[in-house]
């Protein structure tokens, strides 16, 4: 989609600002790469994905990126319509004549929300950790296996640097711009020496063979508590570390809404879903967690999901039954008064204080008005009564003044600007939704969530 000739000409672009301070662009082209920690063929593949993707969005996009002056113009005006309210604020902690909460009422209300509280179930568990600790003999790399993984590698040309992806591009870059240089003679580049590249091939050996022997060791202990020996009895004789979790829910999080598995985060999901699989006293095939260590789970106790009885709840119980009823009560109230002003048998002043709210369809709401009421309010036509949702309780109230300012060019402006970009990018959106349609695409949203999520959404 994008040719070496535009790519060639994007890089330039990308150079300029560096050629300035008085570098070549090659030079200029390799601090880049320094910077980015890229190698010229995973920058340049970046360089040209990027501009295959811009060229496709603006391809997609520009043409629902028009917008009408006209339609700019009526949405200005309608963004800052002002409206003045005149309303009173009836608070549910003002309403007191309920009738009083005795066990009797308090407790089929407990039984209506009894999941509310709820205590899920929890499981105690203990691993037993597999590590480089537990191998009877350390692990060593004898001289001669080094030099012997070196030479291989050198046969195999594996140590043999290649030919940079990138450079005929950037040759490319320095002719295009002008830039002479002198050829240099081809010459086939050298292997690293054996002295230094000795540590890295040693420390790679060394872990490849812990990870070799701790591998061997799982199966073993694999083999013995499939054997039906204790986990205590196995992890002694193959000096394994006992560590002990006490009651967590599925979530990781403790009874005290502590997180019980922080010291386990990178393995929690895969922990947590073999211990909620396992029965009491059962004990888990040995697994390979994500640092490489090893780990058999036996799950120790199960605390059955319960329920916080009536006496302890009762307190909680009672404030929450009261302020339901203040609020059912006081709707009931907030809409007799509607009725009353609707049939001007009262007046706003006798429902309560009057206060009055100057309200910009754009500008963020009054306390304690609210987003939800305010967009009541401004569904109103002037001189209408609502009872509209407020902090805390309710505002009765009328809209008693509509202003519609005329149009600014800017506000206008910054609508089409915006709106183009809104709408542009719900181009780009559908146009990917039919794509995904007459291909069958399916996204794998749980595999989405495992890999890039959070891992506990509890925290």
């Amino acid at each position: 989609l994008i040719g070496d000739s535009l790519l060639t000409e994007q890089v330039g672009r990308l150079l300029d600002p560096l050629v300035a301070e008085g570098t070549t662009r090659k030079d200029a082209f390799q601090r880049v790469l320094m910077s980015q920690n890229m190698s010229e063929a995973a920058f340049l593949t970046a360089i040209r994905n990027e501009m295959g993707n811009t060229l496709l969005r603006n391809a997609v996009g520009i043409g629902a990126m028009a917008v009408s002056p006209a339609e700019a113009a009526d949405l200005d005006r309608y963004q800052n319509e002002t409206r003045t309210i005149a309303a009173v604020f009836l608070a549910d902690k003002d309403v007191k004549d309920y009738p009083p909460p005795t066990d009797e009422v308090l407790l089929p209300f407990y039984q209506a929300g009894q999941e509310r509280y709820a205590l899920p179930e929890t499981r105690a568990f203990t691993l037993a950790i597999l590590s480089d600790k537990s191998l009877a003999v350390p692990v060593t790399i004898p001289e001669e296996d080094v030099r012997a993984a070196y030479e291989e590698a050198r046969e195999s040309g594996a140590l043999t640097p290649a030919k940079a992806p990138g450079a005929d591009l950037v040759a490319a870059l320095d002719k295009d711009l002008g830039v002479e240089k002198q050829a240099a003679p081809e010459q086939t580049p050298e292997p690293p020496s054996f002295e230094e590249i000795r540590e890295t091939i040693a420390q790679d050996l060394m872990h490849a063979r812990i990870a070799d022997a701790l591998a061997d060791l799982a199966g073993e202990a694999d083999d013995r508590l499939a054997a039906g020996m204790a986990l205590e009895d196995v992890a002694k004789e193959m000096d394994m570390a006992l560590e002990t979790v006490p009651a967590v829910r599925a979530d990781g999080s403790t009874p005290a809404d502590m997180d019980g598995m922080k010291v386990y985060e990178a393995d929690r999901d895969y922990i947590m879903e073999t211990v909620f699989e396992l029965m009491e006293g059962e004990i888990s095939p040995v697994m390979e967690l994500s640092d490489g260590r090893y780990a058999a789970i036996r799950l120790d106790h199960i605390v059955p999901k319960n329920y916080q009885p009536f006496d302890a709840v009762k307190k909680s119980l009672r404030d929450l039954w009261v302020a339901d009823q203040q609020q059912v009560l006081n709707r009931q109230k907030a809409e007799d008064f509607l009725q009353a002003l609707v049939s001007e048998e009262v007046k706003l002043t006798d429902v309560g204080k009057v206060k009055t709210y100057t309200q910009t369809r754009a500008d963020a709401v009054t306390d304690p008005m609210t987003d939800q009421g305010k967009t009541m309010f401004f569904g109103l036509e002037a001189g209408a009564f609502a009872v509209v949702p407020a902090t805390g309780g309710l505002m009765v109230g009328r809209v008693t003044d509509v202003t519609v300012p005329d149009s600014t060019p800017a506000g206008t402006e910054e609508i089409s600007a915006g709106m183009g970009q809104t709408l542009s990018q719900e181009a780009l959106a559908l146009y990917v939704a039919a794509l995904q349609r007459e291909y069958g695409v399916k996204i794998n949203r749980h595999l989405l969530a495992t890999m890039y999520g959070p891992g506990n959404e509890g925290y």
